[in-house]
């Protein structure tokens, strides 16, 4: 660890605060520049390159395009959100980029402080079981890692959930999900014919 600034960003600390997650041992930040960096110093993902999101728009149509331009980031993302709308970011995230592994932070530096690990999916659970959702949130998300021999099983899983979002138009949806993972894009088309062909 460095000896001035903040430890484990933009040098090898990640590598010691992932160990530590992994067996069990409590990471607890110190007060930051930003709720941006502690959480990113505390978080156990890659730190020497992350992209700074913040509150993305109220607006869906535009929240969808921003997140959509976000699929193929390799770097770590760093969102901020209000506890209100959590469920519902948590929801697009997984639908638009997938179920990535991410942390949630909750009230850093504060009596409640709290860090939910794991897939989209498990941390939208844990939150949709609790009565309420309170405090600031630092949502962080892993970044894209190309796999050219992506299962065409998740392929389709990602057409039908595209499919859902009414302003989702399947031109759009086989582009972006063929530069995603590398396909050809005539190939997702098909699929993405068939798919709905077969809803309908």
């Amino acid at each position: 660890m460095k000896n001035a600034g903040t430890p484990s960003v933009s040098d090898p600390g990640y590598c010691l605060i992932k160990s530590a997650i992994a067996n069990n041992i409590k990471v607890v930040p110190i007060p930051g520049v930003s709720a941006a960096i502690t959480a990113l110093s505390a978080a156990g993902l890659p730190t020497d390159s992350f992209i700074f999101i913040g509150f993305l728009s109220k607006t869906k149509n535009k929240r969808l395009k921003q997140l959509r331009e976000l699929a193929n980031e390799q770097r770590t993302l760093i969102f901020y959100e209000s506890p209100k709308r959590i469920l519902k970011l948590l929801d697009e995230i997984k639908l638009i980029i997938g179920d990535r592994y991410c942390v949630l932070s909750r009230e850093m530096t504060k009596l409640h402080e709290e860090f939910i690990r794991g897939s989209m999916s498990e941390i939208f659970q844990k939150l949709k079981a609790r009565p309420a959702i309170k405090g600031e949130i630092t949502f962080l998300v892993k970044g894209y890692i190309k796999d050219k021999d992506v299962p065409l099983k998740i392929v389709r899983q990602e057409i039908k959930n595209n499919l859902e979002l009414a302003d989702n138009r399947i031109s759009s949806i086989s582009k972006q999900i063929a530069i995603k993972y590398g396909l050809p894009k005539s190939k997702v088309y098909e699929m993405a014919l068939i798919i709905k062909g077969e809803k309908e």
